[in-house]
């Protein structure tokens, strides 16, 4: 993680309220989890299957995994891996960021539109 992007997620975290329970750590995750018996680690990053072993570990039961991926390569890397590991309800969906047209009369999708998407993976550790 870039310290830019670390003080943006503290920002960010703070502003939600949520600063006295999350803490960023500024530290190469494929390096390893410090921590034990945490409810939750998200990850986005290009290869999150390098980090199953690291959050098996650091995950307490019923812990949750999320990881954020731009395309679906990733996506497949990390369900060939997801069975050596201790993670169960393992669940995809696609982020898509889609303008409306809000007029008075009719709400609708813009007809055209410069889409973004991403998708995001969840499962929990066993």
């Amino acid at each position: 993680m870039r310290e830019d992007f670390a003080r943006v997620a503290e920002k960010n975290i703070s502003m939600a309220g949520l600063g006295d329970i999350v803490t960023v750590k500024l530290k190469d995750i494929y390096e390893g989890i410090d921590e034990r018996e945490v409810d939750l680690v998200t990850l986005d990053l290009p290869q999150p299957e390098r980090v199953l072993p690291h959050a098996e570990q650091a995950l307490k039961p019923g812990g949750h995994l999320v990881t954020f991926a731009p395309c679906v390569e990733h996506l497949q890397r990390l369900y060939r891996e997801l069975p050596n590991y201790r993670f169960v309800h393992c669940k995809t969906i696609e982020c898509l960021v889609r303008e409306f047209e809000v007029k008075p009369s009719c709400t609708r999708p813009k007809t055209r539109m410069i889409a973004h998407t991403g998708y995001l993976t969840f499962a929990r550790r066993t």
